[in-house]
């Protein structure tokens, strides 16, 4: 009977330490449908097989405690990259990087409540209280603190995804090593402890949030830096692309500068691409309604991902129109498409027309989008034109 209650005990605490993973993964994944919890009941395979390790090394004892632990950090650690890598659709290294942050959380808390139960002697059910409300509160301090919108920029935009997930795996084994500290540790040390584990977590993901505004800094120089190089692609814009625009609607109604100097030169490349562009502005164009540098991201991602799609058929066109009206703002990308489209793809992460990998683009524009609540897009297709629409109204 000892056995049975020692199996079912590891059962249980390990079954509660992948919940509070669950609940932080969905935190850093900035996850803001339900959907995926359908997906929840898969991740039971990881306490059932570090349970079915732990009887192993109970009736065996061919395993020091120490070198079981990290054994099974390691196999945990491999089933929820294995779990995120299929429920969101990304590769395997964002993944890892995914469960190392979210494990980094999730072990802070249990460092707490380990301390409440074992040092405190608190009652079981007031140590479980304490747990959940912990992970509860920092849950919500990192929603408050976009912590998941910067996670997945440092996940998207990073030069090194192996090298960003291997230092967070790092930073995972260090709490686990200052969890490993508490055993033994003296009762006037404790508040001591406490502030090393809070100072911790909260450096860790002051670094997290710093390298992706670093990352989020660079690309809005670029794009600053883009809009000031292209700025006498304006005043001289009357040959080549400049003249069939012309041609066809006045320039001058777009009047925000980032967005104009944007499209003129997303034009004149496509134009040196050998693609026919189609421009329409039909009434001027004040504002944008969020945020212009995420508005000419999201353009950005838009008419390149037009321009590729279009490159493959023989008579390659993108057509873009801004239509402004009372407190609201329409953009259409239309662009010719020869393939067949899966709607259930073709915004997973990763996916494209364009084949698998070459998404990312997309992915990040539904998060941009997701910031903004006055935004709606669409997606169309139909006798070989694929559409893509995006509304952003001024009333919130």
């Amino acid at each position: 009977m000892l056995i049975l209650e020692e199996i079912w005990g590891t059962f249980q605490d390990t079954l509660l330490g992948h919940a509070a993973l669950a609940v932080y993964l969905f935190v850093i994944m900035d996850e803001r449908r339900w959907e995926r919890l359908k997906k929840l009941p898969a991740l039971l395979l990881s306490p059932a097989t570090v349970t079915c390790m732990f009887t192993l090394m109970y009736l065996t004892s061919t395993l020091s405690s120490f070198f079981f632990y990290f054994l099974s950090m390691g196999a945990i650690l491999l089933m929820c990259t294995l779990w995120v890598k299929w429920a969101w659709r990304i590769g395997f290294w964002r993944a890892f990087a995914a469960a190392c942050m979210a494990g980094v959380f999730q072990v802070s808390a249990s460092c707490m409540s380990r301390m409440l139960l074992q040092e405190l002697l608190l009652p079981y059910f007031v140590t479980l209280v304490i747990f959940w409300t912990v992970i509860i509160v920092t849950a919500a301090i990192l929603y408050k603190l976009r912590f998941g919108a910067w996670f997945r920029l440092l996940l998207e935009e990073s030069p090194g995804q192996r090298r960003t997930a291997l230092l967070l795996f790092g930073l995972e084994t260090a709490m686990e090593a200052i969890l490993l500290l508490q055993n033994g540790m003296e009762p006037r040390l404790l508040a001591l402890y406490c502030l090393v584990v809070v100072v911790t977590v909260a450096l860790i993901a002051g670094l997290v949030i710093s390298l992706a505004q670093r990352i989020d800094d660079v690309r809005r120089l670029e794009a600053q830096q883009n809009v000031i190089a292209l700025s006498e692609l304006d005043a001289g814009f009357d040959r080549r692309i400049g003249e069939k625009i012309q041609a066809s609607v006045q320039i001058g109604n777009l009047r925000v500068p980032q967005v104009r100097s944007l499209l003129l030169s997303k034009l004149a490349a496509m134009g040196e691409r050998g693609i026919d562009c189609r421009l329409e502005v039909l009434y001027p164009v004040e504002r944008v309604y969020m945020d212009v540098w995420d508005f000419v991201r999201c353009l950005g991602v838009l008419m390149d991902n037009a321009a590729e799609a279009a490159l493959e058929t023989e008579a390659p066109w993108v057509e873009v129109v801004l239509l402004a009206q009372e407190k609201e703002l329409s953009l259409r990308v239309s662009n010719p498409y020869a393939g067949t489209i899966d709607p259930d793809k073709l915004w997973a992460e990763g996916g494209s027309t364009k084949g698998a990998g070459r998404g990312l683009g997309l992915s990040g524009y539904q998060r941009i989008l997701a910031e903004y609540p006055n935004a709606v897009s669409s997606t169309s297709w139909a006798e070989g034109v694929f559409v893509q629409e995006l509304s952003m109204g001024g009333r919130r």
